[in-house]
């Protein structure tokens, strides 16, 4: 930091004395003629709202401002005034300042805005002043803090996801996708794409998000290989509860097995995700995501798992309750970490093999954790966004904004490569601050970085991340929650006993009432097809970057089944994009475990794809 600092400081010199030395050679106002001979671009102010700790002081804050102007206005020709708020107060002061600032209000009889809303604010005390003239002002001593000449609100972040969608639905923040299209490309290769995913609504970016670590829970069946060879069965034959072949293996356990319970509990659908808890979506690998979403009592694989379910569970095959001492002949396991061991032989010398069952589906609520937005009032949204990108690919103004400057609210160890918070009066949240990965590591974990992308390179994004279904009218959204309320009663009822079949039947008969029909050989009419459609829409646009790392895809390569690096195809009629290789992958490394050489991977259209012999074994 204090090389950039110093940096500034030198560039500002040198201005100031080119400034002497025109002046001297012109008879023009010197302060005029420097201002105009610097640079095209605009000196501009801009105005941020933050939320920082209880602990946080005033002069702190206002130090850390002052540091940050004297980076921006030389380098930039960026002002800005940050207003630090603590979670208290800070959404009241947001709500308010949006209402403040709405162009609406300013609406004049005859239909156009009034001019005088259009103008931009400033710092006190500014007004007039060259660039040279604003150099000196940031550096002077006396001047500790920094006050608007109007209100004005341009950027600002939001922690809440429900929020997040209220205030895209109420217009108060700006569609983004421009800007990451062209001048803020650069962030599409410093956000994890699954993140990034999590700012969507539908398929637009209001906000850019955070690089975290992405957590979830990877699900086993710990096979007893005893078993399996002394019946003649391997694991690729029992990877899917419903099917007949396993179905026969449990039966057999039963029979012949006395002390050893067939199967420990049966788990839902592999790559199974429910939305609203009533449409289901399937992704059949790990490498794909689900792109058919359907009313679940109209998914055969869903009314079958069911089935299966009540089966397993009427003839006795899992215990009501786990208790340890317990054997299987085929254990769940779920775990929040891939387990490397996959064959081990217990005390009692019975072998046993793990196969990888499912990995986590990241959901929102994983991967929304705070976005910086630009407001739908800034008079300065491209140069808003331009500072939201510089938060998140810029180390030194992240690391300053977190943790304050240093020497006064931390100390650096440069042999340890490792910082210590002083004074406890500047404290932030890393997630609100901007990326992660680019800051002085949290709690000095220096493997941070390199365990959090090895973390999410394991991780699949949910089918329904960013899905936000909208609906024509009343009458649409009326369906909809009457087909959603029908089958949650439905599942309910077959929780408490009730006849399955006779259930499905009801309910089938009743979606057919509310429109469940096919318009064509594969589209679903009324609301179904709209959900369908919808989601398989969005879930296009969530695969776009979307990749495994090698652990996974070959995970159960030693029960001979194989999954394959994706591939991705242009869509019918559209030509590939821009021709970005898996270098820009992921995080901007190289990631030759995820995609094959030469693929592109900004595509419109992605196809991902698994061996012919994972397939047939899926459809089997």
């Amino acid at each position: 930091m204090k090389s950039k600092r110093l940096l500034s400081i030198l560039l500002a010199a040198i201005m100031l004395f080119s400034t002497v030395i025109m002046s001297g050679c012109s008879g023009t106002n010197s302060e005029e003629n420097t201002a105009n001979m610097s640079s095209t671009r605009e000196i501009t102010t801009l105005s941020m709202y933050i939320l920082t700790g209880d602990e946080t002081t005033k002069e702190s804050a206002d130090m850390v401002q002052m540091e940050l102007n004297r980076i921006l206005l030389p380098e930039y020709k960026t002002m800005l005034k940050i207003h630090y708020l603590t979670l208290d107060e800070y959404w009241e002061a947001i709500d308010a300042i949006l209402e403040e600032t709405d162009p609406a209000k300013d609406i004049l009889p005859d239909g156009k805005i009034d001019p005088e809303s259009l103008i931009a604010a400033s710092i006190k005390g500014t007004e007039g002043l060259s660039f040279n003239g604003l150099i000196d002002f940031m550096y002077d001593v006396n001047t500790t803090e920094l006050e608007l000449t109007k209100p004005q609100i341009d950027l600002f972040v939001v922690n809440d996801y429900d929020k997040y969608c209220s205030l895209v639905e109420d217009g108060k923040i700006l569609n983004l996708n421009s800007y990451l299209d062209y001048d803020s490309k650069i962030l599409t290769k410093y956000i994890y794409p699954t993140i990034l995913s999590a700012a969507r609504v539908g398929k637009e970016v209001y906000g850019i998000p955070t690089n975290k670590a992405l957590e979830g829970e990877y699900t086993y069946l710990v096979f007893n290989k005893d078993l399996l060879d002394k019946y003649g069965y391997e694991v690729k034959d029992l990877t899917a509860f419903s099917s007949n072949k396993f179905k026969e293996y449990m039966s057999l356990i039963k029979a012949n097995e006395p002390g050893i319970w067939p199967v420990s509990k049966v788990c839902d659908i592999a790559g199974a995700e429910m939305y609203d808890d009533s449409f289901i979506t399937i992704s059949s690998t790990f490498n794909s995501v689900g792109s058919s979403s359907n009313a679940s009592f109209m998914e055969t694989r869903y009314m079958d798992h069911l089935a299966t379910v009540k089966d397993f569970a009427e003839k006795g095959y899992y215990p009501q309750t786990h208790l340890d001492g317990y054997r299987y002949a085929v254990e769940v396991q779920t775990s929040n970490v891939l387990e490397e061991v996959k064959e081990w032989t217990d005390q009692d010398g019975t072998t046993y093999v793990r196969y990888l069952y499912d990995i986590p589906r990241i959901t929102v609520d994983d991967a929304f954790t705070s976005v910086m937005c630009v407001s739908s009032s800034s008079p300065n949204p491209a140069r808003a966004m331009e500072l939201i990108t510089l938060l998140q690919t810029d180390s030194e103004l992240a690391n300053l904004l977190q943790y304050g400057i240093e020497g006064v609210n931390y100390n650096y160890n440069e042999f340890e490569d490792s910082i210590t918070m002083t004074g406890n009066t500047y404290v932030m949240d890393n997630y609100v601050t901007g990326n992660t990965y680019i800051k002085y590591p949290p709690n000095n974990d220096h493997d941070y970085v390199e365990n959090a992308k090895k973390s999410n390179l394991r991780t699949a994004p949910s089918a329904h991340l960013g899905f936000v279904p909208s609906f024509s009218g009343k009458d649409e959204k009326s369906d909809f929650e009457c087909i959603s309320s029908l089958i949650k009663s439905a599942q309910q009822a077959i929780l408490d006993g009730g006849d399955l079949a006779q259930i499905r039947s009801i309910v089938n008969r009743e979606l057919v009432l509310l429109g469940y029909g096919y318009s064509g050989t594969t589209t679903l009419s009324g609301v179904f097809g709209k959900m369908q459609s919808l989601q398989a829409q969005q879930s296009a646009v969530i695969a776009k970057n979307f990749g495994l790392a090698e652990e996974i895809l070959s995970y159960n390569e030693p029960y001979g089944i194989y999954l394959s690096a994706r591939t991705l195809e242009k869509a019918e009629g559209e030509a590939t994009d821009d021709g970005a290789t898996e270098d820009e992958l992921i995080d901007g490394e190289v990631a030759e475990d995820v995609a094959t050489e030469g693929d592109a991977v900004d595509g419109e259209a992605i196809e991902l794809y698994v061996s012919q012999e994972v397939v047939d074994e899926a459809a089997e």
